[in-house]
């Protein structure tokens, strides 16, 4: 369901207006940051900040969203340059490729389906990619000296001691900047300085690709894609949380997929959703305005004020950095871990752990095949609670029965409730092997299944074909309709004789009573 659009005020321009100016002064310093992160350089990150903002703002499906550079897709840029077999242009390629991907995912409805990457794998990967951030680059401060060692702890200091109060009107990221710049130009000297950048209106940077390249860029593409969608959905629903309304996820794709090919296409860092989204909220904004104001106001500081970057300390830029990566560890979750369902744990951690120190591919895939397997374990006890095996006894299952023995029951029942899937439906062929073993008549009650997946199909296909191999007599009822076409496709009931396969209970007892009793003839 969309959310229901209010008519767009002059009190709510006011107030978008309000929160850009303040949101410009955190989106500034946070892209310079992106920046260096990504290798790509401060110009791309802030011509990101412009294109995907403004973009992604237009034609975006969340009222309150803010796209513009975002760490984690930084991140991997940084990884696909260090890797030295992509040039700048090939990149640029790449990111074309990446938004092409995420026009798709919308156009085809995929993005409902991004909600099932498991929350912990994007919480562990985030929080590596903070892990990331600080440990690389505080190593770079080392390399760079003892002077931009105290002008970053000076900015990280500013950042840490700032008033919360104050955070609405002055963003501390911003302070922390300014106080550093001051102190390496009248105190400190000797620091190094970002120098002259060029600046100014962004040009065409993309290249025809040669067939050769498209394969080896597809993966590169797809990770970005992938994990810029599953981050942008993510902010989406934070904004949701905060607003009351409801976004199109599908929309919202396809709009970031268009901000990334037109970021791509200038040579501009790809972009996200990002965390900006809630800020503009926190400090009054309503609509997407918020996110054109910062957008806008960016271009006219990059034509403006370009020049004068040239004197900020690298060091300030790092600290920034590491203040960021800092901010993105869940630390919350963190000092739950010792509380927490062991398998999360795993996860969260071997996400965490692999995106620090390893390939950020490699902790989106290994995190959602560990949750795959956890989610599986859990899912497989819930399956086995629901499924049911009785004995049916003879002397209230079969009319007139007169067997001596009041304990018999030649017939035994198997009812399925809920959903059969690969998660359990070894274990319980297994187990329901073992227990239609002693009966005459197996009857399976499929009435109650709400879902069956191919394994699980596969695997009751094998248990029918076994239990006539065993000489037991199988009847089927109760198949719910929208299961006939895979039973049918899987040939599930091929071993199942004809006239065994009924819609009632009554019509399984009344063929197992025929069963039994030719038994009992054929026995005389």
């Amino acid at each position: 369901m969309q959310q229901r659009r209010t008519p767009y005020s002059w009190a709510v321009f006011l107030d978008d207006l309000k929160a850009g100016l303040v949101l410009l002064l955190v989106e500034i310093p946070f892209a310079m940051g992106i920046g260096v992160v990504s290798g790509m350089g401060i110009p791309a990150a802030l011509y990101c900040l412009v294109i995907v903002g403004i973009v992604g703002a237009i034609f975006g499906g969340t009222r309150a969203m803010v796209s513009g550079p975002s760490v984690a897709v930084a991140v991997i840029v940084a990884s696909v340059l260090s890797s030295g077999e992509v040039s700048f242009v090939e990149l640029s390629v790449i990111v074309v490729m990446s938004g092409a991907m995420q026009i798709l995912f919308g156009l085809a409805g995929i993005g409902r389906y991004m909600a099932y990457l498991p929350h912990i794998v994007l919480t562990g990967f985030i929080s590596g990619i903070g892990c990331y951030l600080v440990w690389s680059q505080a190593w770079q401060l080392i390399e760079l000296g003892m002077t931009d060692l105290a002008v970053a702890g000076i900015c990280i200091a500013v950042i840490l001691i700032w008033p919360r109060s104050w955070q609405r009107y002055v963003p501390s990221q911003l302070v922390g900047v300014g106080v550093a710049w001051a102190v390496s130009a009248f105190l400190l000297s000797g620091s190094q300085l970002l120098g002259p950048l060029q600046l100014g209106l962004p040009g065409i940077s993309v290249a025809i690709p040669s067939l050769d390249f498209l394969p080896h860029a597809a993966g590169a593409a797809l990770l970005i894609a992938v994990i810029s969608s599953a981050y942008t959905l993510m902010i989406a629903q934070s904004a949701d949380a905060m607003t009351g309304g409801q976004h199109n996820a599908n929309r919202q794709l396809a709009a970031t997929g268009v901000a990334n090919m037109a970021a791509g296409l200038v040579g501009a860092v790809p972009g996200s959703g990002q965390f900006g989204a809630m800020a503009a909220l926190v400090l009054g904004g309503r609509t997407v305005v918020a996110g054109i104001v910062v957008s806008i106001l960016t271009a006219m500081f990059i034509l403006g004020f370009g020049p004068y970057l040239a004197t900020l300390p690298i060091a300030a830029i790092i600290a920034v950095v590491i203040w960021i990566g800092w901010e993105l560890i869940d630390w919350h979750l963190v000092k739950r871990i010792p509380r927490i369902e062991r398998r999360f744990g795993a996860v969260f951690l071997a996400t965490m752990g692999i995106a620090t120190f390893g390939d950020p591919l490699a902790a989106v895939v290994i995190g959602f095949i560990i949750a795959g397997v956890g989610n599986a374990a859990a899912l497989e006890r819930v399956e086995m609670d629901s499924v049911l095996s009785v004995p049916l006894m003879d002397s209230s299952f079969l009319s007139g029965s007169d067997d001596s023995d009041p304990f018999a029951a030649r017939a035994g029942l198997l009812a399925f409730r809920g959903s059969f899937t690969v998660a359990s439906s070894r274990k319980l062929s297994e187990l329901l092997e073992e227990d239609i073993r002693d009966h005459e008549v197996a009857l399976f009650d499929l009435s109650g299944m709400t879902h069956m997946d191919d394994s699980a199909a596969h695997l009751l296909r094998l248990l029918l074909r076994k239990a006539g191999t065993m000489g037991i007599e199988v009847i089927v009822f109760g198949i719910p309709e929208r299961l006939h076409g895979l039973l049918d496709a899987f040939e599930v009931l091929r071993n199942v004789p004809e006239g065994r396969v009924v819609d009632t209970m009554d019509e399984a007892q009344s063929i197992a009573q025929r069963l039994l009793a030719a038994g009992d003839d054929t026995g005389a």
